[in-house]
């Protein structure tokens, strides 16, 4: 990561990491440095609101269900056919 800074694919994967190793807090950290470099990234939206929900941080999960929920109503072209 401090190579590439600026990619998000190192702090979703650290991300993944803290969650299997049961650190809530520092995988929300990491999911939210991705998703602010890289909003797009299609499953981080559901890594986000697993933690959320695994840390009992019930709004926040809310939030960004909302907030994808938004997205998908938005963009026709993210729905499943």
């Amino acid at each position: 990561m401090k190579r590439f800074p600026e990619h998000s694919k190192p702090y979703v994967l650290l991300g993944d990491l803290y969650v299997a190793a049961n650190e809530t807090e520092n995988a929300l950290t990491n999911y939210q440095k991705a998703k602010t470099l890289k909003p797009a990234i299609p499953i981080l939206p559901v890594k986000l609101v697993r933690t959320f929900l695994k840390g009992n941080l019930l709004k926040q999960a809310q939030d960004e269900l909302t907030e994808l929920d938004k997205v998908v109503r938005e963009n026709p072209q993210n729905r499943e056919s």
